[in-house]
């Protein structure tokens, strides 16, 4: 019975363990929750799942190339799953993709969440061999433009607000953003003349 026990909260214990080391960019941004993480914030946005959005490896778009502190950029991307069943068609439903506001990756910009400003099938569809080997063999993979910004005031104002939640990272530990912190923060490094913490932009 001991055992039995013990194996239990073993188990138990070792679940926590991986659902608290999962990491945000394993996640979609499909129901109007979306968070992106890296080694100095966090970063979660809250509103309609009309206008939020994903072009990350999550929702199958590989980016194929970018800057990384641009925040207003054109970008190539491809869906490397078929289309009509993959993530990818969030992007371009409901409305459309532009005005919609999407998760970058983090390579891609200091920004973690931008605007789509326009979205269209690219003159350019070459695919480097690297990122053809990730992409589903049984399609062939349309190459995307992506224009972006933040430009967030050029969003229609949804009927529900957006909340933006920030918070800086310290030694390891995730600590919510004070004034005191945001007096020391690199300013350039959080983008916080384009989003303030914990406050409702549209």
């Amino acid at each position: 019975m001991r055992s039995t026990f013990a194996s239990v909260l073993l188990l138990s214990a070792l679940s926590s363990s991986l659902a608290s080391t999962a990491s945000p960019w394993d996640e979609t941004c499909f129901d109007g929750k979306c968070t992106a993480e890296t080694e100095a914030y966090t970063m979660s946005i809250n509103g309609p799942k009309e206008i939020i959005s994903d072009v990350s490896e999550a929702a199958d778009w590989i980016v194929l190339g970018c800057d990384p502190v641009a925040s207003k950029q054109d970008i190539r991307i491809v869906c490397k799953a078929p289309e009509a069943s993959s993530g990818c068609q969030n992007l371009d439903s409901a409305g459309g993709a532009v005005n919609k506001l999407v998760r970058i990756p983090k390579e891609c910009s200091e920004n973690a969440f931008v605007r789509v400003a326009k979205f269209w099938v690219h003159e350019d569809q070459s695919v480097p061999s690297d990122v053809a080997a990730k992409v589903s063999a049984e399609t062939k993979p349309v190459v995307h433009g992506l224009s972006f910004d933040v430009d967030f005031a050029a969003v229609p104002k949804p009927k529900s607000p957006i909340k933006f939640t920030f918070e800086l990272r310290y030694n390891g530990a995730i600590k919510a953003k004070t004034p005191e912190s945001e007096a020391n923060a690199p300013k350039r490094r959080f983008a916080t003349d384009v989003v303030s913490p914990r406050y409702l932009v549209i």
